[in-house]
């Protein structure tokens, strides 16, 4: 991943599409339609493809604009690694009563 346009050192504060792109926004931009959707007055990081990094850096002069040759890919590799999935064990309610790890429920609840 190369920054191919805009400053380093911006904060980000969250991810978000390329429709709901805000101030602080690290999102992917993998069409050139996409591009045209951002707002040019909003500093956010866009991850995107050398073919559309002029494109973007151009319409969004306030954006870190990074350049990957899969940006899907990438992006989703690095949500991946910055949100883990939430796991718990496994929640049994007596012989009547199975909750799967994958479900969840309030820590007030109780089983009866």
């Amino acid at each position: 991943m190369t920054l191919f346009a805009g400053e380093g050192d911006l904060v980000l504060t969250h991810v978000s599409t390329p429709y709901a792109a805000t101030a602080g926004s690290f999102t992917v931009v993998y069409d050139d339609r996409l591009a045209e959707q951002l707002s040019p007055s909003q500093p956010f990081a866009g991850l995107t493809t050398s073919a559309i990094a002029k494109q973007l850096a151009s319409s969004c002069p306030q954006a870190a604009v990074l350049v990957c040759d899969n940006p899907r890919r990438t992006y989703a590799d690095i949500l991946s690694s910055l949100f883990k999935a939430k796991t718990q064990p496994a929640i049994s309610g007596g012989d009547t009563v199975r909750i799967d790890a994958s479900s969840s429920v309030h820590p007030d609840a109780t089983l009866g």
